[in-house]
């Protein structure tokens, strides 16, 4: 198998290697905030958002912005259960240079007790996230989270 040396690259092929990175990258912040979240590790958070972010949740609280709030509001939120599971899918693209349009669908399972799996609130989430690259990676920099659906025991939250 060889190798090709960097002058051996077409600017097509270097711009299909750069979008195949950048798709990968991207998903895996998505995946990294499904993790952060459920580890309940808030103080982490500043390695998937911007320093402004912008949040909006409809359903719950509107908009929040900026990363130590929107870290604020999670840790207020998760930690009112025991356990948390969310897992995201159907994550599509759209890259535009520095910046990219995120779409993906999360189902979260939130777990009211321990010993008690039974007792849960489940929803379905339509996200869509609009990212930046900046020095540090690329970064969630606005969250819009529209709330498809939600079954079970939604506790005293």
């Amino acid at each position: 198998m060889s190798t090709l040396s960097a002058e051996g690259v077409t600017p097509s092929l270097a711009h299909q290697i750069q979008a195949l990175t950048d798709r990968q990258a991207l998903t895996e912040l998505v995946g990294r905030l499904d993790l952060l979240l459920d580890e309940k590790r808030f103080d982490d958070l500043r390695s998937v958002y911007t320093e402004d972010v912008v949040a909006d949740f409809p359903m719950s609280v509107g908009r929040v912005q900026g990363v130590d709030v929107l870290a604020g509001f999670a840790r207020q939120r998760m930690t009112k259960f025991w356990r948390t599971q969310h897992s995201s899918t159907n994550i599509l693209i759209e890259l535009e240079g520095d910046r990219a349009t995120v779409l993906a669908n999360r189902f979260s399972i939130h777990v009211h007790q321990e010993g008690r799996p039974q007792s849960h609130l489940d929803a379905g989430i339509a996200h869509r996230f609009q990212a930046v690259r900046t020095p540090q990676g690329w970064r969630f920099s606005r969250i819009e989270a529209e709330v498809l659906w939600t079954s079970g025991e939604p506790g005293s939250h």
